[in-house]
C-alpha cells in the first residue's frame, strides 16, 4: 500500500517525500523456529550424528537438548545440478518435513536432509515414501500402517 505525505511531511521531516511503503504484513512461517543455518551445525550432525540412507534421500539426526525439531537441508551441485535444481530440490524436502513434522517422536533433535536425487527423475510421492522408511528405521516415526 502506498501513502501520499505532502512536502511538509518531506525527506527533511523524517519521512520520504511524494510515497512511504509501508512495511507488509508479515504471515507466521511453517517453520518459523529456524532451521540450522551454521556450518558448525551441520559439522556437527555429520561427525556425532547417525544416518539413515534412503534411495534418493539420506537423513542424518542427532538428539540435542536445546528444544524443538530444527531441520537442515543440503543440495549440493555434484549431487542434484545446477542452482534452481538444487532450490526445488530443497523445496520438495522441506515440504516433506512439514508432512512429517507432527509425527516425529522425538521432540529435541536436529535433523539434515542431503538430497543424493534431481528434481526431475523422482516424484514428490516416491522421496516422501524413501524419506519415511528412513525415518521408520530411525526410529523416528511410528509406522502407522
Amino acid at each position: 500500500m502506498v501513502v501520499r505525505f505532502s512536502k511538509e511531511d518531506g525527506p527533511r521531516a523524517g519521512n520520504v517525500w511524494p510515497f512511504r511503503c509501508r512495511e507488509p504484513e508479515r504471515r507466521p512461517c511453517p517453520m518459523s523456529h529456524g532451521g540450522l543455518k551454521k556450518t558448525s551445525q551441520f559439522r556437527q550432525v555429520y561427525r556425532e550424528g547417525s544416518r539413515e540412507a534412503g534411495e534418493r534421500i539420506t537423513v542424518l539426526y542427532m538428539t540435542r537438548n536445546d528444544g524443538g525439531i530444527v531441520p537442515g537441508f543440503v543440495a549440493s551441485k555434484k549431487n542434484v545440478g545446477k542452482a534452481h535444481q538444487r532450490n526445488r530440490a530443497k523445496r520438495q524436502m522441506r515440504e516433506i518435513f512439514r508432512r512429517l513434522e507432527d509425527r516425529i517422536v522425538a521432540k529435541d533433535i536436529w535433523i539434515v536432509f542431503i538430497a543424493t536425487f534431481r528434481p526431475g527423475e523422482a516424484s514428490f510421492q516416491e522421496l516422501l515414501e524413501d524419506v519415511e522408511r528412513s525415518f521408520t528405521r530411525a526410529g523416528l516415526i511410528l509406522n502407522c500402517g
